[in-house]
């Protein structure tokens, strides 16, 4: 039997039926093969993203110790079960082993941990001598055919162990990270581990070294180091310099041959492009200056044995706004270890000063180990507040205050005893008017040495034998004056009623005899 010669022979009808199927196995293979090669790129990425999260959770201290503390660094199998987050306060299981929750599952493909191990083995790590392990995470990737299959990844971890090699300390850190660095104890803080750091210098020769390569430095902050090369920079220097400031500053270490002299630490400014000027010196003897490059005291010139003076540039060191600390005599009437502040290098109506002084002011009511407070006004110095070794304050003036306060707490006295005769002893003080002598000033008050004759606890007396009175002392035989006044008023109050009586009845007596007499008329007393 034939086919129509203008139809399909049955050979190519089989030989497409064939071709066809062959086909179809191949997209099978193809499309089966795709889906095993999706499926390892889905797990290769859970692995990845799983391990990134154990690693952001031990690169905190505080997790990884709490993780695996107590673990030996170098060789322990199956070192923990899960890791521990820091919550807050507290800690918290995460990324579970199977071993304890065989349910736990991670990623889209359902990724296992099986387990986590620490080890040294690798050459790129050692407990001993760099401080560093690795956490090996074995994955569970699922099963292929009857067999599961695994993989494991490390993490870096550097670690602080005690001597038997179990951990104290650990925290997790990239592979990038420069071997020149290394972490201090508590794995948070770097160190460079040996050697010179420069910046602009090919040869470092000090532990940090930062020049600039030419001078002057345009903007910026530059840390020169002895740079005797450069003219006038035999220094080493901290320099603050910017192109748009008009005044550039230096902190500076002088060298050997710098015309400042040796050893000398200063700060120096000035205006940009212009030599800078000294302003504050330190010299290798410990004196300083400020506004002079070559002190000689413990600051500035330091004339009449002046150990501490701040004053304007002048020729004479005394002239001027000045600050003075002294342990001599710098101006008249014996004042040493003065604090001095006005132009007191000058005479005359041109001298004004205000001075804070210790040890003995001539011819004052103060002893040596005083403090003194004076001024100097149109040449003439005198004092106006004294304060002496014992606590006793002089003012040559008055004093002026809201309220002034004695203690007088019963706690702070011991024998109490009662005045006798208060009234008496007062009526022998008398009070006087008076003109004091240095201020011409007119005033009222007692004589010192009339109330010691009465009340001597009251009188005080310094060195020079000047005395003074505390009124205040005086208030308390002044109160029991009155009271006894008071008394003896009372008294003769009873003795007035009493003879008032008597005279009543008197005249009662006689007018009920005598009814004509004057007394007894109306309106007579």
């Amino acid at each position: 039997m034939k086919l129509k010669s203008s139809g399909i022979g049955l050979v190519e009808v089989l030989l497409a039926v064939g071709i066809l199927g062959g086909l179809t196995l191949v997209i099978a293979k193809f499309s089966n093969n795709a889906n095993k090669v999706t499926n390892n790129v889905e797990t290769n990425n859970d692995i990845v993203s799983a391990l990134q999260q154990i690693q952001a959770i031990l690169t905190d201290p505080e997790s990884c110790t709490n993780t695996f503390i107590g673990k030996r660094a170098n060789n322990t199998l199956n070192a923990v079960q899960a890791l521990r987050l820091k919550n807050n306060s507290s800690f918290v299981d995460v990324f579970q082993t199977k071993t304890v929750n065989p349910n736990m599952t991670y990623g889209q493909k359902f990724l296992k941990i099986n387990s986590y191990t620490l080890s040294d083995a690798a050459e790129d790590v050692d407990v001993a001598s760099l401080g560093t392990t690795h956490l090996l995470v074995n994955f569970d990737r699922g099963t292929k055919g009857t067999q599961t299959e695994s993989i494991s990844k490390k993490i870096n971890l550097r670690v602080v162990v005690n001597a038997a090699g179990d951990i104290v300390s650990c925290g997790a850190y990239n592979t990038g990270k420069s071997e020149l660095w290394k972490f201090a104890t508590n794995n948070t803080d770097i160190f460079f581990s040996g050697g010179n750091v420069s910046i602009g210098v090919p040869t470092p020769t000090a532990n940090l070294t930062v020049r600039a390569t030419t001078m002057p430095v345009a903007s910026g902050v530059s840390i020169i180091g002895n740079e005797a090369s450069s003219a006038g920079w035999n220094r080493s220097s901290i320099s603050f310099i910017d192109q748009s400031s008009t005044h550039n500053w230096h902190i500076n270490m002088f060298g050997s041959a710098s015309s400042e002299g040796e050893g000398k630490f200063g700060i120096n400014g000035g205006p940009r492009g212009a030599p800078a000027t000294n302003r504050f010196i330190i010299t290798k003897d410990g004196d300083v200056g400020i506004g002079t490059l070559n002190p000689s005291c413990a600051f500035v010139g330091c004339p009449n044995g002046i150990d501490f003076q701040v004053h304007n540039p002048s020729t004479n060191p005394l002239e001027g706004a000045n600050l003075i600390l002294s342990s001599e005599s710098v101006l008249t009437n014996s004042l040493v270890g003065a604090l001095a502040m006005g132009t007191l290098g000058t005479t005359g109506a041109d001298k004004r000063a205000a001075v804070i002084t210790g040890q003995l002011f001539s011819a004052t009511p103060t002893t040596s180990g005083s403090l003194v407070f004076w001024t100097a006004h149109n040449g003439v110095n005198e004092w106006n507040m004294i304060l002496d070794r014992v606590g006793n304050l002089w003012v040559r003036g008055d004093i002026a205050a809201i309220s002034l306060i004695a203690p007088s707490d019963r706690r702070l006295k011991k024998n109490i005893r009662p005045l006798k005769n208060s009234l008496k002893q007062i009526s022998k003080l008398r009070g006087v008017k008076f003109t004091w002598k240095e201020s011409g000033k007119k005033d009222l008050g007692l004589i010192a040495q009339e109330v010691e004759k009465v009340y001597p606890e009251l009188v005080f007396e310094n060195e020079q034998g000047l005395k003074s009175v505390s009124y205040y002392g005086l208030l308390a035989p002044v109160v029991d004056a009155i009271q006894e006044f008071y008394k003896k008023i009372m008294t003769h109050e009873d003795d007035l009623t009493s003879l008032r009586d008597d005279t009543l009845a008197m005249k009662t007596y006689l007018c009920l005899r005598e009814s004509h007499a004057s007394f007894c008329q109306k309106g007579h007393r």
